[in-house]
């Protein structure tokens, strides 16, 4: 069965604070700052010279800064303010446009929190003056959070796996290969496992790591490239787990599956098309407990 999954999560209200004004004091240091990195006792200096007129004081400047660093349009390395291409989008826009990348920015980068639809809504009101316009960036908030969410989640998953396979070995008495477990998703996700654990006197397992939090039909999402490279490894098996606490990073190994067991759960090629992704419903995977047997 395929089927899409959202996950009902909001946001805490950015830290250092975003106002209207502090945001347009944001696109004040963009102008100052340019395109080139700055020393970072220069560019204070230059708000002091640069304080417009009553406009923006040296404190609204320095918050402005805060506001820029947190929403990863500029980066402090050590005394130097390093630009990202990012800040372009503020340079070029417009007053309103540039807000609004900002607002984006900012609060997509807080991630999930405690606070409910109407404090973010507070926020927006106070930031973006067209209703329509403040409705697409809430919208376009909640995308970046559920995919935010669906990242840590996915990371959450991969390591408790990694910490699975390394108690296995580790309980037979093997520690240097319980510390040869690792996350090969980490260097690169285009290998078709995210994870690699050795075997005693066997190949080691390749591990495709789905992870959820859903409470009711949780689904587990496949690609093309994932299902073809358990075609073609041999020692390939999806792992699902069950992510209890985000906060906490823990949860559970629910169960593992063979390539071969879920060709029936797979949709077929038609003509001129070929599948690129599917959702399969958790109840529907064949899984074995734990992991693949950790010794031939």
């Amino acid at each position: 069965m395929t089927s899409t999954c959202y996950f009902n999560i909001s946001a805490m209200p950015p830290e250092p604070r975003l106002t209207r004004h502090i945001a347009r004091a944001a696109l004040h240091v963009a102008a100052i700052l340019g395109r080139e990195p700055s020393s970072i006792v220069v560019v204070r200096e230059s708000y002091w010279r640069r304080a417009t007129g009553g406009t923006f004081s040296v404190a609204d400047l320095i918050a402005a800064e805060d506001v820029l660093v947190a929403a990863g349009f500029i980066r402090r390395a050590g005394d130097v303010l390093t630009l990202t291409p990012l800040l372009d989008t503020l340079i070029d826009a417009d007053e309103d446009d540039a807000i609004e990348v900002l607002t984006v920015s900012l609060l997509g980068e807080q991630g999930p929190g405690a606070a409910d639809r109407d404090e973010i809504e507070d926020t927006l009101e106070a930031l973006v003056q067209d209703p329509a316009r403040r409705e697409a960036l809430l919208l376009a908030l909640g995308r970046r959070w559920d995919d935010r969410l669906r990242r840590e989640i996915g990371a959450i998953g991969e390591e408790i796996v990694v910490a699975y396979a390394k108690e296995e070995l580790a309980a037979l008495g093997h520690a240097d290969l319980a510390r040869a477990v690792r996350r090969t998703s980490l260097v690169s996700d285009q290998l078709g496992y995210d994870v690699v654990a050795p075997r005693v006197g066997a190949p080691p397992r390749l591990l495709e790591v789905k992870a959820t939090a859903a409470t009711s039909a949780p689904l587990v999402f496949l690609s093309r490239g994932e299902a073809d490279s358990g075609s073609r490894l041999n020692d390939w098996a999806l792992v699902v787990c069950s992510v209890r606490d985000v906060l906490n990073r823990s949860g559970e190994v629910v169960g593992w599956c063979q390539r071969a067991d879920i060709d029936d759960l797979l949709p077929e090629d038609v003509p001129g098309s070929r599948w690129q992704s599917v959702a399969i419903e958790l109840e529907q995977l064949p899984l074995q407990p734990g992991l693949p047997r950790p010794s031939a």
